[in-house]
């Protein structure tokens, strides 16, 4: 991704989490992208993986664990 794209998608992302939650002072300190794709030269899934540079491991792993349940939630439904 070039720079200037992960650039402005950092701002959207962190536009939409100051949206989300009517604040205008977050700051974006972490994110992950886990993304896939298929062209057309070539079926297979085409993988892509991004977070912001310098985040934290443990901010990481932590959003991995969120992203899990989430996505368990609404593959599988929630529990609650």
């Amino acid at each position: 991704m070039s720079a200037d794209t992960k650039a402005t998608m950092e701002r959207a992302i962190e536009a939409h989490i100051s949206d989300e939650h009517g604040d205008d002072s977050i700051i974006l300190k972490a994110y992950i992208l886990q993304a896939a794709g298929t062209g057309l030269a070539d079926d297979r899934d085409a993988l892509t993986y991004c977070g912001l540079a310098g985040q934290s491991g443990l901010l990481t792993l932590g959003l991995l664990a969120y992203a899990t349940v989430n996505a368990e939630n609404i593959t599988l439904g929630d529990s609650d």
